[in-house]
């Protein structure tokens, strides 16, 4: 649809219709199913990080579906797969993990623009003033312009993260600890700017009894939980109209298949009657 206004006519599009591709960025805790949750995807393809080792342990011990995978170990390389990766309809490309890509992205910049130099007294390099990080995360938005062409064309994304408490600098009051996902903030911030969900998976907090009323004890807990909507204890985003907080069975062979009835909006559950206590 075109709207004339003389020489400043303008091309009036409609909105999208149907489901889009699955763009998500899933912050869990070691041990809660990252990995799994990936590997379950439709038609998953996944590249780990150098360092990044845990779902080819999964898929050995049966614990996870065995499905195309490559290591990564350096950015140019990651450049090259996600150049050479056709759009795939109904398929699915997962990032494993954020923090690896992270460092991969920073020792590209360092090596091909302050030659390997990462600080000195004096002189230009990666760490002064923090000049590396700005180039890197220029850099940073390269990957996520890929990541674009491949989702447009079908594909979905999801990138898998490990969480980092960080302290956020809070401009309306005290400053607070915060899960943050394992990444420099102005990669994360482009990031989270590009996906449409943002999930926090992590553990049911179980406090010892004995010590209510006194300095609380945690004794552990295997319960898992997605958390879907920002809080002051940590990052999440959510344009699905997924409930606040979804309870995940001890489950591994359909954690992906469970969350993505809540996707779908084929799942129903009660919301929470009060917020998660960290």
């Amino acid at each position: 649809m075109v709207q004339s206004q003389g020489e400043d006519a303008i091309l009036m599009k409609q909105p999208p219709t149907g489901k889009a591709p699955l763009r998500l960025l899933l912050v869990a805790d070691p041990g809660w199913g990252k990995s799994t949750f990936g590997a379950e995807a439709p038609g998953a393809t996944i590249l780990m990080a150098r360092g990044e080792t845990g779902y080819e342990t999964l898929a050995r011990e049966g614990r996870a579906p065995k499905v195309p995978s490559s290591p990564v170990e350096t950015w140019r390389a990651l450049m090259w797969y996600l150049g050479q990766l056709k759009p795939k309809e109904h398929g699915t490309l997962v990032l494993d993990a954020l923090g690896g890509f992270d460092r991969l992205c920073d020792e590209h910049v360092c090596t091909y623009t302050y030659g390997g130099v990462w600080e000195a007294a004096s002189g230009n390099s990666f760490m002064s003033y923090h000049k590396g990080f700005k180039v890197s995360a220029r850099e940073w938005c390269k990957m996520i312009d890929h990541l674009e062409r491949l989702h447009c064309g079908g594909t979905g994304i999801i990138i898998l993260s490990h969480p980092k408490v960080r302290t956020f600098k809070n401009p309306m009051g005290e400053d607070f600890d915060q899960f943050q996902p394992d990444c420099h903030e102005e990669k994360w911030n482009a990031l989270t700017k590009w996906v449409d969900t943002v999930l926090f998976g992590t553990f049911r907090i179980v406090v010892d009894p004995a010590k209510i009323g006194k300095k609380s004890k945690g004794i552990g807990g295997r319960e898992r939980v997605v958390y879907t909507e920002h809080s002051d204890a940590y990052i999440a985003k959510n344009r699905s109209g997924l409930p606040s907080e979804i309870d995940v069975p001890d489950d591994h062979i359909n954690l992906y298949s469970y969350i993505a009835a809540y996707l779908d909006g084929t799942a129903t559950q009660s919301q929470p009657e009060s917020q998660p206590e960290f």
